[in-house]
């Protein structure tokens, strides 16, 4: 999963294209502003579906889906907001310590790690309230 969100992942420009499509109105080198804006378009733009067989996408297969998971949502949010030069972590999350159930990210925007769940009609910084976590990244 983390590698699909990487840079040397080599993943198409559709992506690089989307992000500077969702961040295009924005002043230059509004970086809280981009994160907010990509956080914001996986949230309300890409579709939660559950999946009866568990498998991850591409960013680009849930670009023009417009659809996946938590794992598919993050993988997106975490891509877009890659190809704008932010860093990423992942995070797991669950009830017992070696069985997650969720997974979500954190963004690092100006010097804070701030939490970013895409599934949850929640604001950006708002994470999961999950016993255990596991961080990646």
């Amino acid at each position: 999963m983390w590698g699909l969100m990487r840079p040397e992942a080599n993943f198409s420009m559709a992506v690089y294209a989307a992000a500077r499509q969702i961040t295009n109105t924005l002043p230059q080198k509004d970086y809280v502003g981009e994160a907010r804006a990509l956080f914001r378009f996986v949230r309300d733009r890409i579709r939660y579906i559950r999946e009866p067989i568990e498998g991850l996408q591409t960013p680009e297969a849930t670009l023009q889906m417009r659809a996946g998971d938590c794992d598919d949502k993050v993988i997106l949010l975490g891509a877009l907001l890659v190809a704008t030069g932010a860093h990423v972590k992942l995070v797991a999350g669950g009830y017992s310590p070696r069985q997650f159930s969720h997974v979500w990210l954190r963004a690092l925007v100006r010097g804070h790690w701030i939490p970013m769940d895409p599934t949850e009609p929640r604001p950006m910084g708002w994470e999961p309230p999950l016993p255990h976590k596991l961080v990646v990244g």
